[in-house]
């Protein structure tokens, strides 16, 4: 699932009323949508695309709209059978992960920082792949 026409609709009429609290920690304000939209340009550039933690129907992290997930379906409708992604961040890249837990074309990899150990490390996450197409496509 990329993004939900429902979702694109709040953040739009948010802009229009001047910004809303999307989630905890998550603003829109003033300008934050033509930011993000200024973005989704950026995807085929050889920088980490912005926006993993924003998921298919909600904004989280400070992210509105996820690049990645964007950047995989232009790959995927373009002809690729198989796309890889490795996110490496600080923190886990959520959104990513969860667009793609139903497919078996993408493969998610999310190495990111262990807050208590303070090491970048990969660990298990069975729990997180819990629907059969996708079972074991997604690396955190």
């Amino acid at each position: 699932m990329l993004i939900v026409q429902e979702y694109i609709n709040e953040l739009v009429e948010a802009d229009k009323e001047g910004g809303k609290t999307i989630c905890d920690g998550t603003f829109l304000n003033r300008g934050s949508w033509d930011a993000a939209l200024l973005a989704v340009g950026t995807i085929l550039s050889a920088m980490k695309p912005p926006g993993h933690h924003a998921q298919p129907t909600q904004a989280d992290g400070y992210c509105f709209l996820n690049n990645a997930c964007i950047a995989v379906h232009l790959a995927l409708n373009s002809g690729c059978e198989k796309v890889a992604v490795v996110d490496i961040d600080v923190h886990y890249g959520n959104g990513t992960a969860q667009g793609f837990y139903e497919s078996n074309k993408v493969l998610t990899n999310s190495p990111h920082m262990n807050m208590v150990h303070g090491v970048l490390h990969i660990h298990k996450v069975d729990l997180l792949i819990s629907l059969e197409m996708g079972r074991g496509l997604a690396i955190t």
